[in-house]
């Protein structure tokens, strides 16, 4: 599958004037006994797990504080509670079943992020900045 990475505006910090940016981000569709979700999510090789926002798992219908807790942290070192779930998880015609860490404390407005369990140790990734694509094999 072949993907064009998305032009998103970003602004690194307050003084700076925005920018445009190359991001690679994919529409997902979240499945949860008989409930789906659909969301934007950025593919992030850096990312230990799949992450979202807890919205996403009250829309699904997914009783947070039943899924396994656990404690992430980011680039900038703060640690988040989460709660990791089993759901199924569709990309263009590819379903499979994953676990995502839903949790309140990032961003609401935020994409979900897909990181190496659960959605890297699932495909081959090619990423291809130069010409703004990447492939999932």
């Amino acid at each position: 599958m072949r993907f064009n990475y998305t032009e998103i505006e970003a602004k690194h910090s307050p003084s700076e004037r925005k920018i445009r940016v190359y991001r690679p981000i994919i529409r997902v569709d979240i499945f949860y006994r008989g409930n789906i979700v659909g969301y934007e999510a950025l593919i992030d090789s850096g990312a230990d797990y799949c992450v979202f926002h807890a919205d996403i798992a009250n829309v699904l219908g997914v009783v947070l504080k039943k899924g396994s807790k656990r404690k992430i942290t980011g680039i900038g070192g703060k640690e988040i509670k989460g709660y990791e779930h089993a759901v199924k998880m569709r990309i263009s015609q590819k379903v499979f079943q994953t676990a995502i860490i839903f949790s309140k404390e990032i961003p609401p407005n935020s994409f979900g992020v897909l990181g190496n369990k659960g959605f890297f140790n699932k495909f081959a990734v090619n990423f291809n900045y130069k010409k703004r694509f990447f492939e999932l094999l």
